[in-house]
């Protein structure tokens, strides 16, 4: 074999050695978690493993959990926060990625289960309304009623998924022997109720009305207890937000 050969097949056998390490140096080897990992337990400082974060290339795996772990094997908050900011992939001294927009976070009480509940207290129709506890049971007349004469609402049982809250309360008035002589001219009722539709949005009352139990035509001689009042109470609401296109 000739020397010029011999040469040759040196030089490029030198040539190829060097590869590896120009590709090294130039970057293409990636910094991953186990790289960080391997320089947390060797105690190096934190400022030189963000030096290197910094002017290396870097493909971290930095989904919650994972940063959660890195933080329980001891990785210092500087380290994760340059592991965070790292672009994937390029050096930041050369290329600037675009960062990720920020996720919305979830507000207290617009979230509920994973459902994103839409406002609907423009109008009452098909919004959900709660009624508050009130004496003696009448919330649940007022409940039952409001179902029974099918308003087109949605009564619900949880507070915080309320578009209208309806409060109010019944009571009884005093009777006399001579509320009932003759009929009429003393006639009161014995049951008395009111309620008010609250919005929620505003904490504006859109609407009140109070009623009694006497019969209109009939006087103290028909009475119909606190069921009369809570469905006269009803049929007010039902007529003035539901038929009046409010």
């Amino acid at each position: 074999m000739s020397k010029s050969l011999v040469s040759v097949l040196l030089v490029l056998a030198l040539s190829l050695s060097f590869v590896p390490l120009a590709l090294g140096q130039d970057g293409f080897t990636m910094l991953t978690n186990e790289d960080i990992l391997t320089m947390v337990r060797a105690k190096l400082p934190p400022e030189i493993i963000v030096a290197k974060i910094k002017s290396s290339r870097c493909h971290f795996d930095t989904f919650p959990s994972v940063l959660a772990e890195l933080k329980y094997k001891g990785v210092s908050d500087s380290i994760l926060l340059s592991m965070v900011e790292a672009p994937a992939g390029a050096a930041p001294k050369l290329v600037e990625e675009p960062k990720p927009e920020p996720r919305a976070e979830a507000k207290p009480g617009g979230n509920m289960g994973g459902i994103i509940l839409r406002d609907k207290s423009e109008t009452p129709y098909n919004a959900r309304f709660f009624v508050a506890p009130m004496d003696e049971g009448f919330d649940g007349l007022i409940s039952a009623l409001m179902m029974e004469k099918k308003l087109p609402i949605s009564v619900v049982t949880d507070e915080n998924l309320a578009d209208f809250v309806v409060v109010g309360g019944t009571n009884k008035g005093p009777h006399k022997w001579y509320d009932t002589v003759f009929g009429g001219g003393y006639e009161r009722d014995r049951n008395q109720g009111n309620i008010r539709v609250i919005r929620v949005r505003d904490k504006t009352v859109i609407w009140a009305a109070q009623k009694g139990d006497r019969s209109i035509w009939w006087g103290s001689l028909k009475k119909g207890g606190r069921r009369k009042v809570a469905e006269r109470l009803v049929n007010k609401m039902k007529d003035d937000l539901f038929k009046s296109g409010f």
